[in-house]
């Protein structure tokens, strides 16, 4: 079993898509970064309807846009594609 980083539960690593660690892990740098979605997808420029598809795993996160986000939060892209640890 490997534990999501940030969270009490343990989960295997297999019952997430890229796309839900992606969307997991940005949540998580908003929550530490105190920003909101609205403000990270204008600085990123992503429209709301397109964020929001993203944010929900109906559509696919494109390598342009998690290099954005990672500029607009600060952080090394490697921060939005990682998150399981092993214990």
């Amino acid at each position: 079993m490997l534990k999501v980083r940030g969270f009490m539960s343990l989960y295997n690593v297999s019952d997430f898509t890229d796309d839900e660690i992606i969307s997991m892990n940005i949540r998580i740098w908003l929550a530490k970064k105190g920003m909101t979605q609205m403000k990270l997808r204008e600085a990123v420029g992503i429209p709301s309807y397109v964020f929001s598809r993203k944010m929900t795993g109906r559509t696919h996160w494109r390598v342009g846009d998690v290099f954005r986000i990672s500029q607009a939060l600060g952080i090394p892209v490697q921060e939005l594609y990682s998150g399981f640890e092993t214990d």
